[in-house]
């Protein structure tokens, strides 16, 4: 846990992602975070599957209806950072 401390005491924003729903390791980030006093100085943002169905469907497709796709991470980071981006300018390409 020490490079996710380094992390928060680092850094305006921190952002979990993973291909699990919720009470994996967002959850254990999130609550070693509490533990530690380090949640009171970082915008935590944890990223998981939705507890909702997911139609079977090409692999990007699942992603995207999930909110798992790179757009969505910029969206969520910048929003952490209250940076406001229309949801048409996230949606194109990222280089």
């Amino acid at each position: 846990m020490a490079l996710v401390e380094n992390l928060a005491r680092n850094h305006a924003v921190l952002i979990t992602l993973e291909e699990g729903s919720e009470g994996g390791f967002g959850s254990l980030v999130s609550h070693h975070l509490a533990r530690t006093g380090l949640l009171d100085n970082v915008r935590f943002r944890p990223m998981t599957l939705p507890d909702i169905f997911i139609d079977h469907n090409t692999q990007d497709a699942q992603y995207d209806q999930a909110g798992l796709t790179a757009p969505h991470i910029v969206q969520t980071a910048l929003s952490a950072l209250g940076v406001a981006l229309s949801e048409t300018a996230v949606s194109g390409q990222i280089a």
